[in-house]
């Protein structure tokens, strides 16, 4: 009577091995009384796959729970039924629930006198802080049995130090065993239970519940933040945090229903836009806890919240705002100079300023890749908490090198939209100096005159040179303290790119003794030292002193034309926002070097060839004036070369008629390149060699061509170097060297390979298997000028059959179909070009689409991705028996290789 009851059992094949995946182990009760025995354990089981041999053993308990008939002896049976692709077996086993009781029927039950909960206080925090708790025994026939030992115990218990005052109680004349729960500092949750022995089991109450309460609010404690770094509003990052505080009473207890408190909150720092939701909240009653949420603002920075009640507070829960993702317009390169030399063994510091939408520095560690074509470059940095990321440049000394370069970063903004950032500078080699209008380097100088020396310094381009170098301009030689010198005589170079300002210079070289001191020789020293060495151009000079010079009248006619200055070597095409004309200084000279006078005036006449880069209708070539001139008091003439709409080169010569003797001064020719504009939008094309790249499956060995030809708003070629940069949502295309060549021509390559266009990784507005290429560059007022084009990447061949008899017969002169099938990629797009599909079968005459050449395509259709054909007897004339033929579908892919199916067979006659 009310005891239990275990049985163990094996279910296992000869071998001791678990039964095979998904058989079903039932345990079942035959004859049980409603109020009786009750089954637990192992009683429905179905097997995993495993060879574990502890999936054999089980066990069920039977306990004996009877209300009634304690008295009678009630048998019972239980059946385990094993069924499985093993084979299906039962086994029973018999029982008897026992009449019999212990002490005579003295313990038939135990239960408690009030089962209701009850609640106390924590010690200290107030009364009640104990509670009676009482069982009554019952006999086997209900009546109550005195004398009888019971033990109390708790058996749950919140480990607060809580007790009972004693654990063992005698039942009185009524049955009744009495204890004392007493509280300890700890809430919660503590349950008493009282327990009988009867013969060798153990009869037990219900367990009594008693709650312990808390004390008053005392204390607030921050249980959690779940996010402590949140992203300005709108920034792309997490925005949210739950933050989670406690009430407690002075023990540290969660406060409870009955000392719940209203928690307002309280939030200073950067809190710009903040919000917390809700703004108060009551206490939870069965934890104590509030939740509240905080939305961040559009200002980065640190923020505090406190929970407050009354003069109650929590410590602050500190929580840091960071900027959100890059904008391109608050994306941009510090400190960058204009000019580095291709000798600087110094890396180059690169540093970029990246904030979010609202000004913010974006959030720290934000990635940001850098490219170059100028060196060795620091691939990829993390910004800081102010917003900079800084990479190093190593500059490679190659000539190859010189010229416009750029350096690239970007980072990944919202909606993982790419934010990119490039600027330009200039690598420059040894300096090279060009010393114009003195023939032979070799001048002379009349006694009280000077002359000009007017020179150019720059690179092998025609670049300034790289700051950190110095240019000093010295005279010795045997009158060289008779030689005055003016102008650029010393000069730190700077950071410029200005192929004019800062590459032309100029120095006066003069008598400082009119009509005095002795003639002889001197050196003009133009020397330029830096991180490229010393430099070194020598001018041979000779002064005459007064009694030297005798020049008869006939040595004062034009004898020579010497270039002096050239305000540009390069312009632009009229229209463009750059420099549209130069000026050309020239200089007569008589026989003896001199500037010829105002008294022997010459007249210049000025001659130009324009060479175009290409014919463009409707433009103009550029324009000389004057086309005549004389020369001024100092025997000087000029000339201006005004660009039009068409890029080239244009060729200047100076020239003088003499007639006695006649004969033809000529100067050397000057080349003045024109150059082309800037890209512009309505210029811009992109054009892929094809349209439908094999690259799924294809991965690195597909390649594609993909061009763009730039022009100006003029149709002109734009200016050779224009720098173009490719992109692709898929795949990788190059960039590197992406500049323009003469003709406005650039050409990179996309290679196949992750990311594959399938979603997510797709381009706004495509589907499966399109991708897009973007090529940008920049017009003259910084605009992007962009265009895009779309691309099937298309896989190796599938094969369908949607229509026609999987067999036929065809008799003499008969025929059979039609056959429909697709052969299409694995989205059903159509194949690459090149792609042949034929269709042949012994015996037959096949009609329809047999023999298909696939052209560039993106699209689908009849005759691209669906085909059908007929056949019929080839020969209905013959006289043969029927044969055996196959219906043979061919593939050949340029690519993926040739491919068959057989889309039917049977016998042609």
């Amino acid at each position: 009577t009310l005891g239990t009851r275990q049985i163990s059992f094996t279910v296992a094949d000869e071998n001791g091995n678990p039964m095979s995946q998904g058989t079903s182990i039932k345990v079942t009760g035959v004859g049980f009384d409603t109020t009786g025995a009750v089954l637990s354990g192992d009683i429905e089981k179905t097997l995993p796959d495993t060879y574990d041999r502890s999936f054999t053993q089980y066990t069920v308990s039977v306990a004996d729970k009877r209300t009634k008939n304690l008295s009678s002896n009630i048998p019972i049976s239980i059946t385990v039924e094993v069924t499985g692709e093993n084979g299906n077996v039962k086994k029973t086993f018999s029982g008897l629930l026992s009449s019999a009781i212990s002490s005579n029927g003295a313990v038939g039950s135990i239960a408690l006198v009030n089962p209701n909960p009850d609640s106390i206080r924590v010690a200290g925090a107030g009364t009640p802080n104990s509670i009676q708790v009482q069982a009554q025994v019952l006999t086997a026939n209900g009546q109550p049995s005195p004398n009888i030992p019971v033990n109390f115990a708790i058996v749950r218990s919140v480990d607060g130090g809580e007790y009972l005052s004693n654990t063992l109680s005698v039942t009185d004349a009524g049955g009744i065993a009495t204890t004392t729960l007493n509280s300890g500092v700890k809430a919660g949750l503590v349950q008493v239970q009282a327990v009988v022995k009867r013969d060798s089991l153990a009869v037990a109450s219900e367990p009594k519940n008693v709650y312990i309460r808390t004390g008053q609010l005392a204390s607030i404690a921050v249980l959690g933040v779940s996010q402590t770094s949140l992203s300005v509003r709108g920034g792309g990052g997490t925005e949210n945090s739950i933050l989670v505080f406690e009430g407690r009473d002075s023990l540290g207890n969660a406060i409870d229903v009955s000392n719940q408190a209203v928690f307002t909150f309280s939030i200073v720092g950067d809190t710009a836009g903040v919000r917390i939701s809700p703004a108060s909240a009551k206490t939870d009653p069965n934890t104590g806890r509030v939740t509240a949420s905080l939305s961040s603002g559009t200002q980065s920075g640190i923020i505090q919240i406190r929970a407050l009640s009354g003069s109650v507070q929590s410590p602050p829960a500190t929580i840091t705002v960071a900027g959100g993702f890059a904008v391109d317009s608050l994306f941009n390169f510090t400190g960058l100079k204009k000019n580095y030399s291709i000798y600087q063994d110094v890396p180059v510091p690169i540093t970029v300023l990246i904030g979010d939408r609202y000004g913010n520095p974006v959030k720290p560690a934000t990635p940001v890749a850098f490219t170059s074509d100028a060196g060795v470059i620091t691939a990829a940095a993390s910004t800081d908490a102010s917003g900079k990321a800084a990479a190093s440049l190593q500059i490679v000394n190659d000539k190859k090198l010189l010229g416009t370069r750029f350096v690239s970063a970007k980072t990944i903004g919202v909606s993982g939209v790419e934010v990119k950032k490039s600027k330009t500078f200039i690598l420059t080699g040894s300096p090279i100096i060009t010393v114009a209008g003195v023939p032979n380097d070799s001048i002379t100088l009349f006694d009280g005159t000077s002359t000009t020396l007017n020179f150019v310094i720059a690179d092998s381009l025609g670049n300034p040179i790289a700051p950190g170098h110095d240019l000093d301009v010295t005279v010795d030689g045997s009158v060289a303290s008779q030689i005055l010198t003016s102008g650029d005589v010393t000069y730190p170079f700077g950071d410029t790119d200005d192929r004019v300002g800062g590459t032309r210079f100029s120095v006066i070289v003069g008598d400082l003794l009119p009509n005095g001191g002795t003639g002889g020789t001197f050196k003009v020293r133009i020397t330029v030292n830096g991180v490229t060495g010393t430099t070194t151009k020598t001018l041979q000079g000779r002064l005459l002193a007064p009694a030297n010079i005798d020049v008869p009248p006939t040595a004062r006619v034009p004898a020579s034309i010497a270039l002096i200055s050239t305000s540009a070597t390069d312009i632009s095409i009229a229209g463009v926002g750059g420099i549209e004309n130069a000026t050309l200084t020239y200089e007569v000279r008589d026989s003896v070097g001199a500037p010829i006078t105002i008294d022997n005036q010459a007249t210049v006449q000025f001659k130009a060839n324009f060479f175009p880069n290409r014919y463009v209708p409707g433009g103009t070539s550029p324009t000389i004036l004057p086309r005549v001139d004389s020369t001024d008091e100092n025997g000087r003439v000029r000339v201006v070369i005004m660009s039009g709409t068409q890029a080239g080169a244009v060729q200047v010569e100076a020239l003088i008629l003499l007639d006695n003797p006649i004969r033809t001064i000529k100067s050397q020719p000057v080349r003045i390149s024109v150059n082309s504009g800037f890209p512009d939008q309505n210029h811009f094309t992109i054009s892929p060699s094809r349209y439908n790249f094999p690259s799924f499956g294809n991965a690195i060995n597909g390649n594609l061509a993909v061009t763009i030809l730039a022009g100006d708003k003029f149709s002109n070629p734009v200016k050779e170097g224009t720098i173009v940069y490719f992109n692709s949502a898929n795949g990788v295309i190059q960039t590197r060297e992406g500049v323009t060549n003469k003709d406005g021509l650039v050409t990179m390559h996309l290679l196949s390979g992750v990311p594959y266009p399938i979603a997510p990784n797709l381009a706004h507005g495509l589907t499966n298997g399109f991708s897009r290429i973007y090529a940008t560059t920049i017009d003259r007022d910084s605009n992007l000028v962009t265009d895009s084009v779309d691309i099937l990447w298309s896989g190796a061949p599938e094969y369908t059959k949607t229509g026609g008899p999987n067999t036929f017969t065809i008799a003499q002169g008969g025929s059979a179909g039609p056959f429909t099938f697709s052969v299409a990629d694995f989205l059903s797009h159509p194949m690459s070009e090149g792609t042949s599909i034929t269709v042949d079968g012994k015996g037959l005459d096949i009609s329809g689409d047999a023999n298909i050449l696939m052209p560039d395509t993106k699209s689908s259709g009849p005759g691209l991705t669906t085909f059908t054909v007929s056949v019929s007897d080839i020969d209905p004339t013959d006289t043969n028996p029927p044969v055996y033929s196959q219906l043979t579908l061919t593939v050949t892919h340029p690519v993926f290789g040739t491919r068959k199916w057989i889309l039917a067979t049977g016998t042609v006659d």
